[in-house]
């Protein structure tokens, strides 16, 4: 592949799921021996080779899954490493919205937060190249506007900035090119309206995707459930609601409101602190980390050497878990709760999804609404906990998380 970064432009790299766009961010941070990758032509910034061990100096690097991207037990100290004091590590959060969050554990923290904090130190590491991955994955839209503002903000300074994100219309005039990954190799286009890319998720949303009405029988109910962290305030209070055969409902609202412990609370994985939970049907629960649910070595063991829904995933089914792209895992994993559903639920099912298109091309995501609308349909209750727009789509109800 080739293409060209100039001091104060933002290039948008895009293509779909597992076509090497992550890989290239790993070689431009100089990271490419931590992966046993082997590179072949040349990476250079300011004369340094970037693939050779230079990024590690020149680049800071955001990587797309916020739990690997923070080093530190608490936001103070990760931002401590840094040379900030309190009073202005604290002004720096508000910038990302994260006011309040200092002494927080990293570990308490929402993906989303995560995602902005992690952001957060590559803007004050003071390097020549940026590379975010997915920057926009896990964040809601006003936070997308954040992070692309704070991103403008450094390419303004002269950084060079490189973007991987499958939300291309929100890089729109302010992207100076579009590099587009398929098959290993590279084109770029002036813009993102430009790209087959662009065109398909525009087609992914004038399709119609909810599943006919069933009517079927309410298979949860959730009554009043209140549930906060030891010594925080409240994070789920007072929710209700039911999701009947057929539903599927989704979980919508801001980047740490609590999508995702609500979620926990409605599968069983976490016991409310006041309130009540009635699951009748098998349940299955995937978490926004897919590895989190993935238990076979390869793709066609962990689908039970189910050789037609590999391929539906567009995965082979020879290939290892551990080489697979986070997209790939993703639908993977949402292929390994299909199959268990439909196995063990013989129609009626409970199936908990966190952020289950994060990361996903236009045509993988429509291949996990497809297998959503085909579950609902045969009598499966879905939750899904989602920043992404594509959800409401398939939606047959819709609950805010404030």
């Amino acid at each position: 592949m080739d293409f060209e970064a100039k001091p104060g432009e933002i290039v948008l790299v895009a293509g779909k799921s597992g076509s090497g766009k992550t890989t290239l961010l790993r070689i431009l941070a100089g990271l490419a021996g931590l992966y046993g990758l082997e590179v072949e032509g040349s990476a250079t910034c300011s004369s340094r080779d970037l693939a050779g061990g230079g990024g590690l100096e020149l680049a800071a690097y955001v990587p797309q899954e916020p739990w690997y991207s923070l080093a530190s037990p608490y936001v103070a100290v990760e931002l401590a490493q840094l040379g900030l004091g309190p009073g202005e590590a604290g002004e720096q959060l508000a910038r990302v919205g994260l006011r309040g969050k200092l002494y927080s554990s990293t570990l308490s923290l929402s993906a989303g937060q995560a995602e902005r904090l992690s952001l957060l130190v590559a803007v004050l590491a003071n390097r020549r190249l940026i590379l975010v991955d997915e920057v926009s994955s896990y964040l809601d839209t006003a936070e997308r506007l954040r992070a692309r503002s704070l991103l403008v903000e450094l390419a303004s300074q002269g950084r060079i900035v490189l973007v991987v994100d499958h939300y291309l219309g929100l890089w729109s005039k302010v992207a100076s090119k579009v590099v587009v990954l398929e098959n290993g190799r590279s084109r770029v286009y002036g813009s993102p309206e430009e790209t087959p890319l662009y065109r398909a998720f525009l087609g992914l949303h004038e399709k119609k995707w909810k599943p006919p009405v069933r009517g079927g029988r309410v298979l949860l109910r959730a009554s009043n459930l209140w549930y906060r962290y030891p010594d925080t305030s409240w994070v789920v209070r007072g929710v209700s609601l039911e999701a009947g055969a057929g539903d599927i409902v989704w979980l919508r609202g801001p980047s740490g409101a609590g999508k995702s412990t609500l979620l926990k609370l409605l599968a069983g994985i976490y016991r409310p602190s006041r309130g009540r939970v009635e699951r009748r049907a098998p349940a299955q629960y995937v978490p926004e980390n897919p590895l989190l649910y993935l238990t076979e070595p390869t793709v066609g063991e962990e689908l039970g050497g189910a050789a037609w829904l590999a391929e539906r995933l567009g995965l082979d089914p020879s290939k290892p878990i551990g080489v697979l792209s986070s997209g790939e895992r993703r639908r993977l994993a949402i292929g390994s709760a299909y199959l268990h559903s439909a196995l063990e639920g013989e129609g009626e099912a409970l199936l908990f999804l966190d952020e289950p298109t994060v990361g996903l091309d236009p045509w993988s995501a429509e291949k996990v609404l497809s297998i959503l609308g085909e579950l609902a349909g045969k009598g499966a209750g879905i939750v899904v906990a989602s920043h992404a727009p594509e959800i409401g789509l398939a939606a047959t109800k819709t609950l805010e998380v404030a």
